[in-house]
């Protein structure tokens, strides 16, 4: 079992909602993994407001190549 696991959702915000059933699901399967969810920039405010089975939700924008750096940076710390 992971001790982290990561999720990346970087579509739009119906794909993302969506997939929340999915992170309930590894939650279960794997209670003491901590899972970060990512999700596309101008979707993450939105994550604050729902309570999720996620431990962490992160902004994740996938579009130019300074933002795949960005997303390296952020997951290495």
């Amino acid at each position: 079992v992971p001790a982290k696991l990561l999720v990346v959702k970087n579509r739009a915000l119906g794909d993302a909602v969506i997939s929340l059933s999915t992170i309930e699901y590894l939650r279960k399967l794997m209670p003491r993994t901590e899972i970060i969810y990512a999700v596309p920039g101008w979707t993450s405010s939105l994550f604050n407001a729902v309570e999720t089975s996620a431990d962490q939700i992160i902004s994740f924008d996938l579009k130019t190549p300074m933002d795949w750096w960005r997303a390296y940076r952020q997951l290495e710390r």
